[in-house]
């Protein structure tokens, strides 16, 4: 398992014109990358909840590497999120699956390995393999719409299928989009995504991510407001926010090496 990601982010305003947008700095931790849009940094915000349809991908990857797309909640070290990833250290294979993680400091887990998460229905597979998946060049965009939401007593709920007792407060930060790892040793990184830049080439489809949500403290869905474009290095992963009030994510980036 490779090592928690922390990843430190500062708002910034982007060129001072009439269609400047919020950029941030971001530094990552060593062998993460990250392509993603994310609530402005504020620790007064009190989220219960963040969800997603995004289209699903098999980017390629080497045994010690994963590539993924999340909707990640977060305050600090503490972290959940749910998404799809290609993960052969995790699951043994190159298929994409869904997944959860819960993160708290240097402590973290996957899916039914967390002890705290409890299966309230078994129809369900939490670490399910995707057999349809979106292809480069093929106009079919395979998609999934996730959620993870806290309900009053402090669990937090998957897909109204699983619920976790292992993180209880409520939380500031969420960002949806891509991350990759590659452990430092390796001389490239893998690809995001659909393995494109967005908008790179029309014959291909963008990796996406949309119909954004939000949960408040209080648990009432609402508009999910100004967001931020992150990204590591925009000649390897590239991120875009085509729609700023529907928040339509294009996000990606080909195999680099070095």
């Amino acid at each position: 398992m490779p090592p928690p990601e922390d990843a430190t982010f500062d708002a910034q305003l982007g060129a001072t014109n009439n269609n400047s947008e919020p950029k941030g700095i971001l530094s990552s931790s060593q062998g993460y990358k990250v392509a993603i849009v994310g609530t402005a940094s504020d620790p007064n915000n009190k989220f219960a909840g963040a969800g997603m349809t995004t289209s699903i991908w098999k980017p390629p990857v080497e045994d010690q590497q994963h590539s993924a797309c999340r909707s990640k909640i977060q305050k600090g070290s503490d972290i959940i999120q749910v998404g799809w990833r290609v993960d052969p250290p995790l699951y043994g294979d190159h298929q994409p699956r869904r997944f959860i993680h819960f993160q708290a400091g240097n402590n973290q887990c996957f899916n039914t390995l967390c002890p705290g998460f409890i299966i309230m229905n078994s129809a369900i597979a939490v670490d399910m393999a995707y057999l349809e998946y979106s292809i480069p060049q093929v106009k079919v965009s395979k998609e999934e719409t996730m959620f993870i939401s806290r309900d009053p007593v402090g669990n937090w709920w998957l897909l109204n299928k699983l619920v976790s007792g292992l993180q209880r407060s409520l939380l500031t930060n969420i960002e949806w989009g891509g991350v990759v790892y590659s452990p430092s040793e390796t001389s490239h990184l893998p690809a995001m995504g659909s393995g494109f830049w967005p908008n790179d080439n029309p014959a291909y489809l963008d990796a996406t991510c949309r119909e954004l949500q939000v949960v408040n403290g209080e648990g009432e869905t609402i508009y999910v407001g100004e967001a931020i474009r992150y990204r590591d290095d925009a000649d390897l992963y590239r991120v875009t926010n085509l729609s700023k009030d529907q928040h339509l994510i294009l996000y990606g980036g080909p195999f680099h090496s070095f």
